[in-house]
């Protein structure tokens, strides 16, 4: 994602004007998602699983149901911008369109 934000911004102006648009586009994403990690960020699934199965566990599914283990991962890629759909739909202004990130 970092690349794709930076590359459109690199297509539009100079790389000093390009680096500065970058940084007031994605510092304020990954100054949450540093917080979100401070917070525990993924490794909060480490946590669970050592509390729900202190003893360990054969399949991760015993620990974690349903889809947990991926709306935890989820919400942190969703928060970071860089979940799938972020990926593969956000274009920076200007920037080629049709790209599209592979999963």
């Amino acid at each position: 994602m970092d690349a794709r934000v930076l590359a459109g911004h690199l297509a539009r102006a100079g790389v000093t004007e390009a680096f500065a648009a970058y940084e007031a586009e994605r510092l304020p994403v990954l100054t949450r998602l540093q917080h979100s990690t401070r917070r525990r960020g993924p490794e909060v699934v480490i946590d669970l699983a050592h509390e729900r199965a202190p003893g360990g566990f054969s399949d991760v599914r015993e620990v974690f149901p349903g889809t947990e283990l991926e709306d935890i991962s989820g919400g942190f890629a969703r928060l970071g911008g860089f979940d799938p759909n972020a990926v593969n739909t956000t274009m920076p202004p200007g920037a080629a369109t049709g790209v599209r990130a592979h999963r």
